[in-house]
């Protein structure tokens, strides 16, 4: 039986490589069966994977597990290989949309999917330096990362002055810049003290 098998982490959703266009790869090449891993970094381990682990679960042995490209199954050069191994010991062969045929041992398989991992590798960690670099340039800029508070001392004040004269919710919200939610959750919790 062929199984297909896709994977888009967030980023790569926002970015334009959709899941969708990956199944319906599959689907055209044959992939009887597919599990789709939606959100999931091309840095998290296989066993970490739960469309995986169910695709593995299900596998036996004369089945062949197909994926788009090399990146879907692994980004770490020498987990890409050992999971090849392992699945070739388990009878389960490995394609790829390609044309990249690991079912079998064979020398020059195994080049190119050592290439391909590779490249996939080092594309990764240049996302990752990319992204700190980035980072470490906004800190330095002096803005500011991650969450903010959303009620400061300042909205706080003009919220509780508007409030009391009788604003609505949503006006307070959007003269004050926080959303409705934000503002119920400040006066909750000034309530329950």
């Amino acid at each position: 039986m062929l199984l297909g098998y896709a994977r888009v982490s967030k980023t790569e959703e926002r970015g334009g490589t959709r899941i969708d266009t990956q199944v319906d790869g599959l689907r055209r090449a044959g992939a009887e069966r597919i599990e789709q891993d939606d959100g999931i970094s091309g840095a998290v381990r296989l066993e970490r994977r739960p469309a995986w682990q169910k695709l593995m679960d299900y596998a036996r042995p004369g089945d062949t597990v197909l994926m788009s490209e090399v990146s879907r199954l692994s980004r770490d050069t020498l987990n890409g290989l050992q999971t090849v191994a392992e699945l070739r010991e388990r009878g389960i062969g490995v394609k790829f949309l390609s044309g990249l045929d690991c079912s079998a041992e064979n020398p020059d398989a195994e080049l190119a999917l050592t290439v391909e991992l590779a490249i996939a590798t080092r594309t990764r960690q240049g996302i990752s330096a990319n992204t700190l670099a980035g980072l470490k340039r906004a800190r330095e800029r002096g803005e500011v990362l991650g969450r903010r508070p959303a009620m400061t001392p300042d909205k706080e004040s003009r919220a509780a002055e508007m409030l009391a004269a009788g604003a609505s919710a949503k006006r307070t919200a959007e003269t004050i810049g926080v959303s409705v939610p934000t503002l119920r959750q400040w006066r909750r919790s000034r309530e329950a003290t």
